[in-house]
């Protein structure tokens, strides 16, 4: 299967909520519903045409995943969530189950490997493919004894807005900041709409000046996209042996799609989505929280004898006042494995 793999190259750090209240960890993934609309919230301006029919030809004319860890050469993809356990070459048996279970990320050669290995099997690593946190499998050992980003934790301070009661809080802000040659990536299918693509890319260099995650008004989340040097054809070479869809974003399933997957044979993690509405062009709308949802999460594996698409919402609360749409997308990109 053959795909676009796009970069972003961070030159500030980057905070990535987990959809807690909690500020002290950053995630490390920046989810495909998140992405897709700050694209889009980005690009209107330019492209008023992506709003008609309900936004249905930009949200539906292309895929995405979610963006995942880039390092060197090697792209990263989430652990999926199949009955498949590692083996450790020179690791010791009683901290086998323990160092599999830290895994969240698997170089793109590792994860064909993974994903075309017979459902309850096992698939051999070297110690050496482990990355210094232990959350990686690197298909070169020279990729896993470098460091691919480091944390900070920032101290800030809550304070309450004029008129509300409270006393100042403080909080701890966790950032990320990637080393030179890592970053953050999303594989995209655009369906041979080379117009749309082009439009896509367009939005996505003014986005890179807005910057994505928390505090982007502080100057954190910004990065450079160039489409010359950061667009690369990716092939990911898996068959079919499971009879699964496998989600690399975040999906919400329409009604007729949900009655047709076998929960019983599927596995799947699930995320509560929601904030504020911090892309709105209304500043007004700024401190209103948008209504929340849950999505089914990335790696996540599904039953079904149709095709799985997902469907966008509209997370738009009820307000005294007329309000644009909140658009939240669950037509993330799947795998046939």
């Amino acid at each position: 299967m053959k795909l676009e793999a796009i970069k972003l190259r961070f030159y500030t750090p980057v905070h990535l909520g987990r959809g807690l209240e909690e500020m002290d960890k950053s995630g490390t993934i920046y989810h495909s519903d998140s992405l897709k609309s700050a694209i889009f919230s980005v690009g209107l301006a330019y492209y008023p045409h992506w709003a008609e029919n309900d936004a249905e030809t930009f949200f539906s004319g292309f895929q995405i995943s979610s963006c995942f860890p880039y390092a060197g050469e090697e792209y990263f993809l989430p652990k999926p969530l199949l009955n498949i356990r590692f083996e450790f070459q020179g690791i010791s048996e009683d901290r086998q189950a323990k160092t599999g279970k830290k895994i969240s990320f698997l170089s793109v050669p590792v994860f064909s490997r993974f994903v075309n290995s017979a459902e309850g099997g096992v698939l051999r690593i070297d110690k050496k493919q482990l990355s210094r946190d232990g959350e990686f499998i690197c298909e070169n050992p020279v990729t896993a004894s470098r460091t691919f980003y480091r944390t900070e934790l920032q101290q800030r301070v809550s304070v309450p807005r004029e008129g509300d009661e409270g006393q100042p809080r403080p909080f701890y802000l966790d950032r990320i900041y990637f080393e030179e040659g890592c970053g953050m990536y999303f594989l995209a299918d655009f369906k041979e709409n080379s117009t749309l693509r082009e439009e896509v890319l367009q939005a996505l260099k003014l986005l890179g000046d807005q910057g994505i995650g928390t505090d982007r008004t502080v100057g954190n989340g910004l990065f450079s996209f160039d489409p010359s040097i950061d667009v690369s054809s990716i092939e990911l070479d898996l068959q079919p042996l499971h009879g699964r869809k496998l989600a690399l974003g975040l999906f919400l399933p329409a009604r007729e799609e949900f009655e047709n997957i076998d929960l019983d044979k599927s596995s799947w993690m699930l995320l509560k989505r929601g904030g504020y509405m911090g892309g709105t062009s209304e500043e007004r709308f700024l401190s209103i929280r948008k209504n929340s949802i849950y999505f089914w999460g990335e790696g996540s594996v599904f039953a079904s004898d149709t095709p799985l698409k997902g469907k966008k919402v509209d997370l738009k609360p009820e307000w005294g006042e007329p309000m644009h749409p909140v658009w939240r997308d669950g037509q993330c990109l799947f795998l046939e494995i």
